[in-house]
């Protein structure tokens, strides 16, 4: 009627429209993939552009996220983690986490921060304690500070005298210990007393100062209560945790060779008319020598292949860390192919003791659900090895129970020798006393 009276139709016009038939559309509910990547998108933009803007601005954002690979990790996490059936609320726990980048470049693939049942995003938000996953920050000081894979240390009870006084005995997960182990079988069999002799021997602080570098910002420094101890940097009880996203970051300098790339998870945005009003720019910075970066990897090889991780063998160069608070409040692992960077974490919200029915979770089961993740998420992904840098000495015969040099002809028994890899010029230049005397008498049992 309006559109008549201004002019705009005819009368014929308006009686036409009038007779037509009201064809009315089927409510639907609007569906959103990925959201907990949606709304951390969602937040960085509003804060660049107001609410107004972003949502009814006509802005066109081009994001980092893989559909294929989220939805690969969502079903990955909800078959993975168990359910407190005791638990009585409205979100179901424990709740769980995956994360996953591309090292090269810092894109964000993947971004679930929990069952789907609320808005706190695990993933980005959520502060927990790493346990074990940390001691690849301790590892890879010592590595960039001449300790070799063969280095030798005794995983037997061990007295530690902290600054207050107090004295610290830590325990391995099984309350046993193993001897005479080199470096890489601490890390494989993530032994705590051995870890615990690594930071007392560089120092925390240097621990802390190469975790700040390959991108962990929570570390508690000062005060009553903070990280610069020997418990948080071995153990990973950190006094406020840390988040998935920075272990992904900080994981995947050694996957890029030792370069930081900032991660980021918008590439483009455009106004309503086509103009770019960002772009993402790689912000890079190398913190690490390829050398100490390489061997790290060939280390958390292990830790897939014959260590804790064993449940995170997808069939291809893989590398790794498990990480299992003390208490079993929080399960992760943190693992890196060439191509990509994942970590799963799950826990309770409020943190709690995760066994249920009588069954103990914990990271074998976070390395399960990552396996189960990245086997999917690479399917069509060719595989590669990590490339491999000049100034490294590999295949050396080593005693592992003194770190020496083995002499081809020399009788220990095989299990008790292996080939290792060295940054050039830390390679061990004696000969193990041992190769000088039968392989038994070095048995203190068969000598007695």
């Amino acid at each position: 009627n309006r559109m008549l009276e201004v002019g705009y139709i005819t009368e014929a016009e308006a009686s036409a429209a009038k007779a037509e038939p009201l064809v009315l559309a089927e409510r639907q509910e609007r569906v959103v993939q990925a959201r907990y990547f949606v709304d951390y998108v969602t937040q960085q933009l509003i804060s660049t552009y107001g609410e107004a803007t972003v949502f009814s601005g006509g802005l066109r954002v081009y994001t980092t996220l893989d559909l294929d690979m989220q939805s690969a990790a969502e079903k990955a996490l909800a078959a993975g983690i168990p359910l407190n059936k005791s638990h009585e609320g409205s979100l179901s726990q424990p709740q769980g986490a995956v994360l996953a980048l591309v090292p090269q470049t810092g894109e964000i693939r993947v971004m679930v921060g929990g069952r789907g049942q609320d808005s706190f995003n695990r993933s980005v938000q959520a502060l927990r304690s790493p346990g074990s996953a940390i001691k690849v920050f301790a590892y890879t000081a010592a590595i960039e500070n001449g300790i070799t894979p063969a280095k030798v240390y005794m995983d037997e009870p061990t007295d530690f005298t902290l600054i207050t006084g107090e004295v610290w005995s830590p325990q391995n997960y099984y309350e046993t210990f193993a001897g005479e182990v080199t470096v890489r079988e601490a890390i494989e069999d993530s032994l705590n007393v051995v870890a615990a002799q690594v930071v007392n021997e560089l120092g925390p602080q240097t621990v802390i100062d190469y975790g700040k570098k390959m991108g962990i910002t929570t570390f508690v420094e000062q005060g009553r209560t903070n990280d610069v101890g020997l418990a948080p940097l071995a153990l990973g009880g950190m006094t406020r945790g840390v988040t998935l996203l920075e272990m992904a970051r900080a994981y995947a300098v050694l996957a890029n060779q030792g370069i930081k790339t900032d991660t980021f998870a918008i590439l483009k945005v455009t106004d309503s008319n086509g103009n770019v009003l960002e772009q993402h720019r790689p912000q890079q910075e190398v913190v690490l020598s390829e050398q100490t970066s390489y061997v790290m990897t060939d280390l958390l090889r292990g830790v897939i292949e014959r260590g804790t991780g064993k449940n995170a063998n997808i069939g291809r160069p893989a590398a790794g860390k498990t990480g299992t608070h003390s208490d079993y409040q929080d399960a992760w692992f943190v693992g890196y192919t060439p191509d990509l960077v994942a970590v799963v974490w799950f826990g309770e919200d409020t943190p709690k003791r995760m066994v249920y029915e009588g069954v103990r979770y914990g990271s074998w089961n976070a390395a399960t659900i990552w396996g189960d993740f990245m086997r999917e998420a690479l399917r069509n992904t060719p595989i590669t090895d990590f490339p491999k840098p000049s100034g490294l000495v590999e295949g050396v015969l080593i005693d592992t129970k003194t770190g020496l040099l083995v002499k081809d002809d020399c009788n220990l028994p095989p299990e008790e020798t292996r080939r290792e890899i060295f940054i050039a010029g830390t390679e061990p230049t004696e000969y193990s006393p041992r190769c000088s005397q039968p392989w038994w008498q070095s048995i203190p049992f068969l000598r007695r």
